[in-house]
């Protein structure tokens, strides 16, 4: 008796933790909003910021803000960008040695720090990065070894408490769309703006009925399940085979190039196309509409500093960047201002 009472006690305590569990999973509409290991980050960021406001810390209290929590907030970033600095500091000690000419603007660590320092893109966006090598088996294996490492520690926790599925339903919010966002711009763009046109039509001419008309935005960002009106909704599967279509027909000129110049462009042309027309549009674009950009630039950057030519590819990626300056009835009154300073003040030099 006293051992079906334990059992009944232990199932009764692991019911109540489940169903606490499930109360937490639907605190909040927003997914997770960069890979695992960032939460590390922020799990870090909570110790010292229950010294700032404790209630920032409590996951239920949606939009909260206080002094105390911009602060904090603003002090991490500091710390972030300080860190940052540091960071382009050790890496600019992998090309001493190189020579360079007598002017400080012709030294090899120079360049490398300003390109990564005062890039244009990473002085709009909160982040981007990307890591370049040639290829080796040495390289490959220890490149392999941190990525398990990485992993490890950041699904670690996860599959410990059986949570990954958890993870993945967050990681990959497929139900985001697939625009994500009206400042994520994409090749389904397109897609979505010749259904809302003939949508519109159809009403107009009474074809369709204005009550199924699907109630949800296809660029709100937030997870919500919506289906084309008029043409066939596009699911994760399509956008993978578009993807691999777009690649095999890689264009002509390119293949036509020979292997110097054409190495590295093919790749980053493989990369945006994933950007453009892949699942990235639907499930990993939360953050990544940002970081594929950085591949470009940051690619052509590093191409530029080998080869020295080519230096338009960067020049012209952060034109990305400056849409907003020829075509700001697309953009909220909010975002104009602090984005057409930031464009004014730091537009590309050409």
């Amino acid at each position: 008796m006293a051992k079906m009472k334990a059992r009944d006690l232990h199932g009764k305590k692991k019911e109540e933790l489940l169903k606490q569990l499930d109360d937490l999973k639907a605190t909040s509409e927003w997914t997770l909003d960069y890979p695992p290991f960032f939460a590390w980050f922020e799990y870090v960021l909570s110790q010292a910021a229950k010294y700032f406001d404790q209630e920032m810390l409590n996951v239920r209290n949606l939009n909260y803000s206080s002094p105390r929590t911009l602060l904090f907030q603003r002090l991490s970033v500091i710390f972030t960008d300080a860190l940052f600095v540091y960071a382009v500091h050790e890496c600019c000690k992998c090309i001493d040695g190189k020579k360079g000419g007598k002017e400080l603007t012709e030294k090899p660590k120079f360049i490398l720090s300003a390109l990564l320092l005062w890039n244009f893109g990473l002085l709009i966006v909160d982040h981007g990065s990307i890591r370049w090598n040639s290829f080796s088996f040495v390289r490959v294996l220890s490149l392999g070894l941190v990525i398990l490492l990485v992993s490890a520690l950041s699904l670690g926790p996860f599959i410990a408490l059986n949570q990954l599925p958890q993870v993945f339903s967050r990681l990959f919010p497929f139900k985001r769309g697939l625009c994500h966002a009206y400042w994520a711009p994409n090749f389904w763009a397109l897609y979505n703006a010749v259904d809302k046109v003939l949508s519109v039509i159809g009403l107009k001419l009474k074809l369709l009925d204005p009550n199924k008309i699907p109630k949800a935005s296809m660029t709100s960002g937030l997870v919500q399940q919506f289906e084309h009106t008029v043409l066939p909704s596009v699911t994760p599967l399509a956008t993978l085979i578009c993807t691999l279509i777009a690649i095999l027909f890689l264009p002509e000129e390119a293949r036509n190039l020979p292997p110097p110049k054409l190495t590295d462009p093919r790749l980053v042309y493989i990369g945006f196309l994933g950007y453009c027309s892949g699942l990235i549009d639907n499930a990993l674009r939360r953050s990544l509409h940002r970081q594929l950009l950085y591949v470009t630039s940051f690619v052509f950057i590093g191409y530029y500093l080998l080869k020295r030519q080519d230096y338009m590819y960067a020049v012209r990626d952060h034109d990305m960047f400056a849409y907003m300056k020829s075509h700001p009835e697309d953009f909220p009154e909010k975002d104009k201002k602090s984005y057409r300073e930031i464009l004014e003040e730091f537009h590309p030099v050409r």
